[in-house]
């Protein structure tokens, strides 16, 4: 593909609720925004049943078909909707990578997302065409926020290990185990394979060679068909842990990314080819992604409805909320100081801080909620963030442990270091 070539064809998928319609209006407001964006279609991916079929379709459903009349925007694949467990869309997402090669011809990407994630669309089609000029029109690429995971194979449906690390420490939780968030830790996985580089689910794409060859691969298909008998025999869950905690004979798919890119990179190298790997972080900064607020709650523009939804994704407000509660620790300590300042300590700081900036501060017209708000993580949480943020080159960390080396969460403090050096990290 040379610079004068059209740019290639982009099919976003959204996946979306019947009874939401609210999630797909602002989806269709976000994409007007990019008039310009002509080479990406974004379309919303729906089920064509309900789970078991034993219950009563909602009145929206009826109403779905004046929707597609008047936006023809909606594409419905074979999994079911309202899944028994908490991957309830794994049976949409993989008929979604099955079927679209064959069903919408014409594209050169096929990418997928969620109904709470706002896709910069001009920016997708920009980077996906300079992937295709730089590896060509018959690569194989699976594209989006790289992550690592262990996979139990065999049909047992689970992930082990992983998630936010790389791929050392993914490796370490599958022949060691791991730690949960409450402090315990799971056993070693013995049936796992990997580490396996999957992509987030938020916003992932493959390049049509890699979409065909997922279509044909009938290790996938028969990945897939299995799962949906297990939906039919699992026990309905609620919750990732008692999801996990089911039997292997009953366990369901419920990690759809990690499942699916298990299949990826578990197809290519029998296909004798090779899927090629680019990491994008979903940050509107970055790749041009974001999630955004339930338009239900917040009746704001658009272009602001940006939320911190977890580790590693920071609210630019948090940042600087943590940065201004480590220089004011330092200022009262009178500049540098060889104390060692502890997460609790700084936490108590970025508290009261927060209390007394919000103090007369209200919200825009139109919003029901509090959308002003910074939500400030606590315990491990609040580590996880402050170690993204040594990342970043914000803070220094001091580790306390035996070796001195990064520990996975657990046991760390910042060296209070004084103004001087942390406005020289923190611009």
């Amino acid at each position: 593909m040379s610079a004068r070539d059209p740019p290639p064809r982009v099919l976003l998928g959204v996946m979306s609720n019947p009874v939401k319609p609210a999630m797909r209006a602002q989806q269709r407001k976000w994409a007007g925004h990019f008039q310009h964006a002509a080479n990406v279609d974004v379309r919303f991916v729906l089920g064509t049943t309900f789970f078991n079929n034993t219950q009563r379709p909602p009145p929206e459903w009826d109403e779905l078909k004046a929707e597609e009349k008047e936006h023809k925007d909606i594409i419905f694949v074979e999994g079911r909707e309202k899944l028994p467990h908490v991957g309830v869309v794994t049976e949409k997402s993989a008929s979604f990578w099955l079927s679209r090669g064959a069903e919408s011809p014409g594209y050169e990407w096929y990418c997928k997302c969620d109904d709470d994630t706002l896709v910069h669309l001009s920016r997708l089609g920009e980077t996906l065409a300079n992937v295709t000029r730089s590896l060509g029109r018959t690569a194989h690429v699976y594209f989006g926020h790289l992550k690592w995971r262990g996979w139990e194979a065999g049909h047992r449906f689970q992930a082990c290990g992983g998630g936010w690390g790389d791929s050392a420490k993914t490796l370490s939780d599958i022949l060691g185990g791991g730690g949960m968030p409450d402090g315990s830790r799971y056993p070693p996985c013995p049936h796992a394979a990997g580490p396996v580089p999957y992509m987030s689910g938020g916003m992932v794409c493959m390049s049509r060679p890699l979409a065909v060859a997922m279509a044909a691969d009938a290790a996938f298909r028969d990945f897939y068909e299995t799962a949906r008998k297990r939906n039919d025999r699992g026990v309905a869950c609620k919750r990732p842990e008692r999801c996990a905690a089911q039997p292997y004979a009953s366990h369901m798919w419920h990690h759809e990314d990690a499942g699916v890119g298990f299949n990826v990179f578990r197809a290519a190298p029998t296909q004798q080819r090779q899927a090629a790997k680019v990491g994008a972080a979903i940050l509107r900064q970055e790749s041009g992604a974001g999630r955004f607020v339930d338009p239900r709650f917040c009746a704001v523009p658009i272009g602001d409805a940006f939320a911190c939804c977890g580790w590693p994704w920071q609210l630019p407000q948090l940042r600087s909320l943590v940065l201004r509660g480590v220089a004011a620790w330092a200022e009262e300590r009178g500049g540098a100081s060889s104390e060692v300042m502890t997460p609790e300590a700084l936490h108590k700081v970025i508290k009261r801080l927060y209390r007394d900036e919000s103090k007369g501060v209200h919200n825009r017209k139109g919003c029901v909620a509090d959308c002003l708000r910074i939500v400030v993580p606590r315990g491990v949480d609040f580590e996880k963030t402050l170690a993204e943020m040594e990342l970043r080159g914000d803070v220094r960390l001091l580790w306390s442990t035996p070796d001195g080396k990064r520990p996975p969460a657990r046991g760390m403090s910042w060296e209070g270091v004084g103004r001087a050096q942390v406005a020289s990290v923190a611009p």
